[in-house]
């Protein structure tokens, strides 16, 4: 939010997804909505937005700047404090074309309204107690969701997911502190409001259900982000040839020599609407790492596995002597998934199992 933000200033935008659609809409909201409006819009039955007292409808038409005809449109009028954001508010719902659209905002500007900053109007129905903290981050959640999951977290925190527990857990911690202060104020009669036992089993109770909804809206964000799965294993484990097949694409180079990934490969992946961060990197040396670009290679695959929200450790099933060996089963107990790879059968597929050696 810029510096020049001011929360009565009268502020437009185009409310409507971008690109040309059957209907686009442009929003406004603040003091000097009608005022703005006035000189460009002309009501079909001759109406004025001055003389409209509640909310209402106005078909008619806009005249702007750049183009003679004028733009067939409705205009959806909040002119007391029942809209989104507790201003005057209006609508324009016309034809979704983008330079229709922008020359609509050119003109309203030229009125004296501004254009209004990112999340600007989900800001003042915040200011205005419309929404709460959790709907006005879950308003971004949507935004920015970029799975089905991500948008279902958001959507369910934007009907109160969040906010409607959050109440009902401050009303009965009043109610708690209501009987534990009756209780001081009667200490000298034989009345007990709540017994010492009772009051510990709330609050844990009550603790309990905040950690809960810690945990979702951890949930919302790690919902909004990619997941960082990275493949591990051993040189010439088969890691790049497993990224190729997981993207469909011959990103990463794919050699029978060991070593040849010498620094990690990204790409993004997504799985039943899931974003995935792929990524694909050096095997894991035990020798002498001295050498400069073998250390940077294997400081470099630390830092990933690390970081890491999935770890996938591959392993040449090919040669038994590396299923076997101690280097392997020390790198499988880090691992969450062990994926045994050059596996040949009727379906070239790759066995994949747990780190509880279970199939999946």
């Amino acid at each position: 939010m810029s510096a020049a933000y001011q929360s009565e200033d009268t502020i437009v935008a185009i409310a409507s997804a971008a690109g040309g659609a059957y209907r686009g809409i442009v929003r406004l909201s603040g003091n000097e909505v009608e005022r703005c409006l006035s000189p460009l819009f002309s009501a079909d039955d001759d109406s004025k937005l001055c003389d409209v007292h509640n909310p209402s409808a106005v078909a008619g038409s806009m005249k702007t700047e750049d183009f003679a005809p004028r733009i067939p449109c409705q205009v959806y009028y909040w002119p007391t404090q029942r809209s989104f954001t507790r201003q005057p508010t209006a609508e324009i719902h016309t034809i979704g074309s983008p330079p229709l659209l922008d020359t609509i905002v050119r003109s309203i500007c030229a009125q004296g309204a501004r254009l209004a900053e990112p999340g600007e109007f989900t800001l003042r129905a915040f200011l205005a107690g419309r929404i709460d903290l959790t709907q006005a981050e879950a308003v971004l959640g949507v935004i920015d969701a970029q799975g089905d999951s991500a948008l279902q977290t958001a959507l369910s925190q934007l009907a109160g997911g969040l906010s409607t527990p959050l109440q009902q857990l401050r009303d009965q911690l009043l109610d708690l502190l209501a009987h534990l202060e009756a209780g001081l104020d009667f200490v000298e009669e034989d009345i007990e409001f709540v017994s010492q036992e009772e009051l510990v089993a709330q609050l844990r109770l009550a603790a309990q259900q905040v950690a809960e909804l810690l945990e979702q809206m951890k949930v919302r964000n790690v919902a909004s982000e990619h997941l960082r799965v990275v493949l591990t294993g051993l040189p010439n484990a088969g890691k790049s040839s497993l990224f190729n097949a997981l993207l469909s694409d011959e990103q990463a180079i794919v050699s029978p020599i060991e070593g040849t990934t010498r620094d990690f490969v990204t790409a993004s992946v997504e799985f039943d609407g899931l974003k995935i961060q792929l990524i694909d990197t050096a095997g894991m040396e035990f020798a002498d790492e001295s050498e400069s670009i073998t250390a940077r290679a294997q400081a470099a695959m630390n830092k990933q596995a690390t970081d890491a929200d999935l770890r996938v450790l591959c392993i040449d099933a090919s040669e038994p002597s590396a299923v076997q060996s101690n280097r392997v089963a020390n790198l499988a107990s880090d691992a969450d998934i062990i994926a045994f790879t050059k596996v040949e059968n009727q379906l070239g597929e790759l066995r994949v199992r747990t780190s509880n050696d279970v199939p999946v």
